[in-house]
């Protein structure tokens, strides 16, 4: 009679599975050091989440952490198992997590909160991110940003956009942007300024446009000197608006004082460099009060002092129109007579000429202007 060897056809009972498991588990702490424990038993996790739980509990029993119990919480929610994730999370200490493991933290609480509309979660994951924002990797800041942002969490946002641009080398306009708005929505005024002016300096090509938003956080922090220095910053620098803009400072100057000239000429004497514009201005600001005579006088100086012929072109515009808003038509006669000759190469004030010559009710006066236009210019 041959010997057969006999096969047994009976698997290991669950009981003798986890024994070997636990056995498994004491080789683990014996062979791998801690720290490359947990990455080992990560890798696990993903081939076998059922097996791995186990070793991860069975861990965690033995040699408490908050790694392990990050990985159970994770492991479980990735087997549908919610109060066994919410449990461990409740047990972990996230001060004592490394940065990519309160990243990990941070994306369980995410889901756990959008799951289970639990205000306890946003909170906590708020906690998590405020904690990131100690890092010195602009990779993880940035991560912090956009989570503030898609999770709404604007105070966050905003310094985790500071935090990013104190750690960038050079100022970076993208991120002094970034906190510059997030410092206004949250109307924190002195903030805002301070960013605000860092974009004025160092974005050359949109100066203008964060000059307009510097009147505007002016006006918000009811600073009228300020928003009175800004305007006239933009007027310096965009001669196409300097119409619209000298009524605005007008505006502001009427609304904001009591003697409005003086406070512009406070602004001016520290500026000496710019009196025609400080005198173009002050004509505005009179015409403004309906002082119709001493915008005429300011108006008449500047005419002689610029030799620029827009510059000539723009201020003879202006005083007809301040001459015939006032109804002073002897005036504005001499005025013609004595100076339209000075822009006979420019169409369109020659029509404005004979235009308010017909204005000033005075029809032999206007067919002589005309007269002699059409005789210059033939």
């Amino acid at each position: 009679m041959k010997w057969r060897p006999v096969v047994s056809s009976q698997f290991l009972k669950l009981w003798e599975l986890v024994a070997l498991s636990v056995f498994f588990l004491v080789m683990l702490f014996v062979i791998f050091p801690k720290g490359r424990l947990e990455r080992y038993v990560a890798d696990e996790k993903d081939k076998n989440p059922q097996l791995a739980l186990i070793y991860l509990r069975e861990l965690d029993r033995i040699r408490p952490s908050p790694e392990f119990k990050l990985m159970i919480a994770k492991t479980s929610l990735q087997l549908g198992h919610y109060e066994d994730a919410e449990r461990y999370i409740k047990e972990i200490d996230y001060t004592a997590l490394k940065e990519e493991d309160l990243i990990d933290l941070y994306f369980i609480l995410k889901r756990l909160y959008f799951d289970t509309k639990n205000k306890d979660y946003y909170a906590y994951a708020q906690k998590v991110l405020k904690a990131l924002q100690t890092s010195s990797s602009l990779k993880t800041l940035e991560l912090v940003y956009r989570e503030a942002i898609d999770m709404a969490m604007p105070s966050l946002a905003l310094s985790s956009s500071l935090r990013i641009s104190s750690l960038k080398k050079n100022k970076d306009i993208l991120w002094l942007e970034r906190t510059y708005k997030h410092a206004l929505e949250l109307k924190n005024y002195t903030l805002a300024k301070r960013y605000l002016e860092y974009l004025i300096e160092e974005d050359k090509a949109r100066r203008a446009y964060w000059l307009r938003e510097y009147y505007n956080l002016a006006m918000a922090m009811e600073d009228t000197k300020l928003a009175l220095e800004v305007l006239i910053n933009l007027y310096t620098i965009e001669p196409a608006e300097r119409e619209r803009i000298k009524q605005s400072i007008a505006w502001l100057l009427l609304k904001s004082s009591q003697n409005p000239e003086l406070l512009l000429k406070e602004y001016m004497m520290k500026h000496p460099y710019q009196e025609m514009y400080y005198m173009d201005i002050l004509a505005t600001l009179y015409r403004a009060k309906k002082a119709y005579k001493k915008a005429f006088e300011v108006y008449s100086v500047l005419y002689e002092k610029v030799k620029d012929p827009r510059e000539k072109a723009l201020i003879y515009k202006n005083i007809i129109g301040l001459l015939l808003e006032a109804k002073d038509y002897n005036t504005l006669k001499d005025f013609i007579e004595r100076n339209y000759v000075n822009h006979l190469d420019n169409l369109e004030l020659l029509k404005l000429t004979l235009r308010a010559s017909l204005a000033t009710g005075d029809p032999s006066f206007a067919y002589k202007i005309a007269k002699d236009i059409a005789g210059r210019i033939k």
